[in-house]
C-alpha cells in the first residue's frame, strides 16, 4: 500500500487540478464559439 509513498486517500487533490483543466479548457472552446 505504501510502496509509492503516498496514501490513497489524497487522490482528490490529484483529481482537482485535471478537473480545473478540463473546466478551464470548456470555457477557451465555448469563448472561441461565441466568436
Amino acid at each position: 500500500m505504501t510502496e509509492y509513498g503516498v496514501p490513497p486517500t489524497p487522490r482528490t487533490r490529484d483529481v482537482l487540478p485535471i478537473v480545473g483543466i478540463i473546466l478551464a479548457l470548456g470555457i477557451i472552446v465555448a469563448l472561441l464559439t461565441q466568436l
